[in-house]
């Protein structure tokens, strides 16, 4: 007994039952039973088809924005909060489709190129590092997968290494932080420094901290928004000022977007900031006069 395996239209097969003896009892209902899961199958296969399909076409465009560098960098400033002199500045991605640049890297992790979107960015900030004020550093972000690549450590390490800083981003969990400090050795032996991004928006983040010893401390926006109103977040950002002060870390708040921000997160002993009260992000040509 067999019946087609299909699913709008399309046959993929066919579904056929055997015995090595001859069945008297077979009935319409177990012909109807086998084309039930003929069509049950056939759905599972049109889905699994359809997924293969739309893998291949993500892996195709991902490997196209890549080869095609369908991307720019742009420039925001950290600043020191009290002086307003610039120290430093994060270097972010800006993808020609006009997607945010956490869908276009979660994309790309999907079809396992991540690492290779993150490099090609990396390698496009990285190249302006010469253009840089002196004194200033250059802050990339990067997942934990990423720092394993060895075309990634090769850029990093070819250039100005001690101008430049990892943001660790939270693209995808660490699985093995022993793994992770090992990747890290020659970097941090470069002088390149390590600095945590987002604490303060999980669990993950302060994970982070307590494994890797960081040069710096971001404070995720989060915490930042509201800070002069709210008794929780300036408890929090206290707290991590101390942590910061006792360990020798840098502190660095983001997102701060208003003077009454920029004056809490200095009451509370922050000493750098982020935002667009200190600058927006901009091309290379705006800030290398």
């Amino acid at each position: 007994m067999s019946v087609p395996i299909w699913d709008e239209g399309d046959t993929y097969g066919m579904l056929c039952c055997f015995s090595t003896k001859v069945n008297q009892t077979i009935s319409d209902r177990d012909i109807k039973v086998m084309e039930l899961l003929g069509t049950l199958v056939g759905q599972r296969i049109a889905r699994a088809r359809e997924e293969d399909q739309q893998y291949a076409r993500l892996q195709k465009e991902v490997e196209t924005l890549i080869q095609s560098r369908a991307f720019r960098t742009v420039f925001q400033p950290i600043k020191h909060i009290n002086t307003w002199l610039t120290s430093g500045y994060e270097a972010l991605t800006r993808f020609e489709n006009g997607l945010p640049p956490d869908d276009v890297f979660k994309a790309a992790g999907q079809v396992q190129l991540q690492a290779s979107l993150e490099t090609a960015a990396v390698r496009s900030a990285v190249s302006t590092v010469s253009q840089l004020q002196e004194g200033c550093y250059l802050s990339v972000n990067v997942s934990a997968g990423t720092v394993a690549d060895p075309e990634f450590r090769t850029i990093i390490l070819s250039g100005r290494p001690e101008r430049i800083v990892l943001e660790l981003t939270e693209h995808d969990a660490v699985e093995n932080y022993q793994q992770l400090i090992a990747d890290l050795a020659p970097l941090r032996a470069a002088n390149v420094r390590l600095a945590v991004d987002d604490v303060g928006s999980g669990y993950a983040s302060f994970q982070h901290i307590l494994s890797l010893v960081p040069d710096m401390i971001k404070l995720d926006r989060s915490l930042v928004t509201g800070l002069s109103e709210s008794q929780a977040k300036r408890a929090m950002v206290a707290a991590m000022a101390g942590f910061a002060r006792e360990t020798g870390t840098t502190l660095v708040a983001e997102g701060i977007e208003t003077e009454n921000e920029r004056q809490a997160a200095l009451q509370l002993g922050v000493e750098f900031g982020q935002g667009y009260l200190f600058g927006r992000p901009t091309d290379a040509l705006a800030w290398t006069t």
